[in-house]
Protein backbone atom coordinates (compact mmCIF):
# COMPACT_ATOMS: atom_id res chain seq x y z
CA UNK A 1 0.00 0.00 0.00
CA UNK A 2 2.92 2.35 0.72
CA UNK A 3 4.34 2.08 -2.79
CA UNK A 4 0.88 2.71 -4.22
CA UNK A 5 0.41 5.82 -2.06
CA UNK A 6 3.82 7.17 -3.09
CA UNK A 7 3.06 6.34 -6.73
CA UNK A 8 -0.16 8.38 -6.56
CA UNK A 9 1.61 11.36 -4.97
CA UNK A 10 4.47 11.37 -7.49
CA UNK A 11 2.15 10.82 -10.47
CA UNK A 12 -0.14 13.70 -9.49
CA UNK A 13 2.84 15.91 -8.75
CA UNK A 14 4.54 15.22 -12.08
CA UNK A 15 1.28 15.61 -14.00
CA UNK A 16 0.57 18.91 -12.25
CA UNK A 17 3.87 20.30 -13.42
CA UNK A 18 3.98 18.78 -16.91
CA UNK A 19 0.35 19.12 -18.03
CA UNK A 20 0.95 22.40 -19.82
CA UNK A 21 3.31 25.27 -20.47
CA UNK A 22 1.51 27.58 -18.01
CA UNK A 23 1.73 25.06 -15.17
CA UNK A 24 5.40 24.36 -15.80
CA UNK A 25 6.14 28.10 -16.00
CA UNK A 26 4.37 28.62 -12.66
CA UNK A 27 6.45 25.80 -11.16
CA UNK A 28 9.63 27.46 -12.45
CA UNK A 29 8.54 30.83 -10.99
CA UNK A 30 7.91 29.19 -7.62
CA UNK A 31 11.38 27.64 -7.64
CA UNK A 32 12.86 30.98 -8.65
CA UNK A 33 11.00 32.74 -5.82
CA UNK A 34 12.61 30.46 -3.27
CA UNK A 35 15.99 31.92 -4.17
CA UNK A 36 17.85 28.68 -3.51
CA UNK A 37 19.42 28.36 -6.97
CA UNK A 38 21.15 30.70 -9.38
CA UNK A 39 18.67 31.94 -12.00
CA UNK A 40 20.38 30.04 -14.79
CA UNK A 41 19.89 26.68 -13.01
CA UNK A 42 16.17 27.07 -12.23
CA UNK A 43 14.85 25.79 -15.62
CA UNK A 44 17.11 22.73 -15.56
CA UNK A 45 16.18 21.94 -11.94
CA UNK A 46 12.48 22.35 -12.71
CA UNK A 47 12.79 19.89 -15.57
CA UNK A 48 14.84 17.44 -13.52
CA UNK A 49 12.33 17.49 -10.66
CA UNK A 50 9.32 16.92 -12.90
CA UNK A 51 11.01 14.14 -14.89
CA UNK A 52 12.34 12.56 -11.69
CA UNK A 53 8.86 12.53 -10.17
CA UNK A 54 7.41 10.95 -13.31
CA UNK A 55 10.15 8.30 -13.37
CA UNK A 56 9.52 7.41 -9.72
CA UNK A 57 5.76 7.19 -10.32
CA UNK A 58 6.32 4.87 -13.28
CA UNK A 59 8.79 2.68 -11.36
CA UNK A 60 6.91 2.12 -8.10
CA UNK A 61 4.24 -0.35 -9.25
CA UNK A 62 6.79 -2.80 -10.69
CA UNK A 63 8.98 -4.83 -8.30
CA UNK A 64 12.13 -4.79 -10.44
CA UNK A 65 11.90 -1.04 -11.05
CA UNK A 66 10.72 -0.25 -7.51
CA UNK A 67 14.07 -1.52 -6.25
CA UNK A 68 15.50 1.72 -7.68
CA UNK A 69 12.43 3.93 -7.80
CA UNK A 70 11.57 3.65 -4.12
CA UNK A 71 14.94 4.86 -2.79
CA UNK A 72 14.92 7.59 -5.46
CA UNK A 73 11.43 8.66 -4.36
CA UNK A 74 12.40 8.73 -0.69
CA UNK A 75 15.46 10.78 -1.64
CA UNK A 76 13.33 13.25 -3.59
CA UNK A 77 10.91 13.68 -0.68
CA UNK A 78 13.85 14.20 1.70
CA UNK A 79 15.25 16.88 -0.62
CA UNK A 80 11.83 18.53 -0.96
CA UNK A 81 11.49 18.53 2.82
CA UNK A 82 14.89 20.20 3.20
CA UNK A 83 13.82 22.88 0.70
CA UNK A 84 10.54 23.50 2.55
CA UNK A 85 12.31 23.73 5.92
CA UNK A 86 14.81 26.19 4.41
CA UNK A 87 12.03 28.32 2.91
CA UNK A 88 10.19 28.37 6.25
CA UNK A 89 13.41 29.13 8.16
CA UNK A 90 14.10 32.04 5.82
CA UNK A 91 10.48 33.21 6.33
CA UNK A 92 9.81 33.39 2.61
CA UNK A 93 6.22 33.72 1.44
CA UNK A 94 6.20 31.66 -1.74
CA UNK A 95 3.55 29.51 -3.40
CA UNK A 96 3.78 25.77 -2.95
CA UNK A 97 4.97 24.21 -6.21
CA UNK A 98 4.45 20.67 -4.90
CA UNK A 99 1.72 19.67 -7.34
CA UNK A 100 2.37 22.18 -10.08
CA UNK A 101 0.14 25.23 -10.04
CA UNK A 102 -0.87 25.70 -6.43
CA UNK A 103 -2.53 28.52 -4.55
CA UNK A 104 -1.33 27.57 -1.08
CA UNK A 105 1.80 29.05 0.42
CA UNK A 106 4.68 26.90 1.63
CA UNK A 107 3.98 26.17 5.27
CA UNK A 108 4.29 23.83 8.21
CA UNK A 109 1.57 21.57 6.79
CA UNK A 110 3.89 20.78 3.88
CA UNK A 111 6.58 19.66 6.29
CA UNK A 112 4.10 17.41 8.10
CA UNK A 113 2.89 15.96 4.78
CA UNK A 114 6.45 15.25 3.67
CA UNK A 115 7.39 13.67 6.99
CA UNK A 116 4.35 11.41 6.50
CA UNK A 117 5.60 10.55 3.01
CA UNK A 118 9.07 9.83 4.38
CA UNK A 119 7.56 7.52 7.00
CA UNK A 120 5.56 5.68 4.34
CA UNK A 121 8.67 5.47 2.17
CA UNK A 122 10.81 4.14 5.01
CA UNK A 123 8.21 1.49 5.80
CA UNK A 124 8.03 0.50 2.13
CA UNK A 125 11.84 0.32 1.90
CA UNK A 126 11.94 -2.11 4.82
CA UNK A 127 8.93 -4.14 3.71
CA UNK A 128 8.80 -6.89 1.12
CA UNK A 129 9.15 -5.88 -2.52
CA UNK A 130 5.99 -7.66 -3.67
CA UNK A 131 4.46 -7.73 -7.11
CA UNK A 132 1.48 -5.41 -6.72
CA UNK A 133 -0.15 -6.98 -9.77
CA UNK A 134 -0.06 -10.53 -8.36
CA UNK A 135 -0.94 -10.29 -4.69
CA UNK A 136 -1.75 -13.73 -3.23
CA UNK A 137 -5.39 -13.08 -2.34
CA UNK A 138 -8.06 -10.94 -3.92
CA UNK A 139 -9.12 -9.38 -0.58
CA UNK A 140 -5.48 -8.56 0.19
CA UNK A 141 -5.01 -7.00 -3.23
CA UNK A 142 -8.19 -4.93 -2.93
CA UNK A 143 -7.19 -3.76 0.54
CA UNK A 144 -3.63 -2.84 -0.49
CA UNK A 145 -4.70 -0.95 -3.62
CA UNK A 146 -7.61 0.81 -1.88
CA UNK A 147 -5.51 1.85 1.12
CA UNK A 148 -2.69 3.06 -1.12
CA UNK A 149 -4.98 5.04 -3.42
CA UNK A 150 -6.91 6.64 -0.54
CA UNK A 151 -3.75 7.47 1.39
CA UNK A 152 -2.10 8.94 -1.71
CA UNK A 153 -5.12 11.08 -2.58
CA UNK A 154 -5.44 12.34 1.01
CA UNK A 155 -1.77 13.36 0.94
CA UNK A 156 -2.21 15.07 -2.43
CA UNK A 157 -5.18 17.03 -1.07
CA UNK A 158 -3.58 17.75 2.31
CA UNK A 159 -3.45 21.51 1.60
CA UNK A 160 -7.20 21.67 1.13
CA UNK A 161 -7.87 19.44 4.14
CA UNK A 162 -5.62 21.54 6.37
CA UNK A 163 -7.29 24.75 5.18
CA UNK A 164 -10.65 23.41 6.33
CA UNK A 165 -9.37 23.62 9.89
CA UNK A 166 -7.10 26.66 9.70
CA UNK A 167 -8.67 29.22 7.35
CA UNK A 168 -10.97 31.79 8.91
CA UNK A 169 -14.62 31.64 7.99
CA UNK A 170 -15.33 33.70 4.87
CA UNK A 171 -17.30 36.87 5.48
CA UNK A 172 -17.25 37.03 9.22
CA UNK A 173 -16.04 36.15 12.64
CA UNK A 174 -15.88 32.61 13.92
CA UNK A 175 -18.88 31.62 16.00
CA UNK A 176 -18.57 31.97 19.78
CA UNK A 177 -18.10 28.78 21.76
CA UNK A 178 -21.42 27.50 22.99
CA UNK A 179 -23.49 29.31 20.36
CA UNK A 180 -25.74 27.44 17.99
CA UNK A 181 -23.32 28.00 15.10
CA UNK A 182 -20.13 27.07 16.93
CA UNK A 183 -20.31 23.49 15.66
CA UNK A 184 -20.98 24.49 12.03
CA UNK A 185 -17.79 25.32 10.18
Amino acid sequence: AGRIALCVVFAVSAFGKLRGDAQFAQFRRSLHGMGLLPDRLVPAMAGAVAVGEAAVALALPWPAAARYGLPAGVGLVAAFTAVIVTVRWRRLDVPCPCFGAGRSRVGTGHIVRNLTLLTIGAAALHGPNVDLWRLPTVPGAVLAWTAGLVCGLVLVRADELISLFTDPMPGGRPARAGSANSMVR
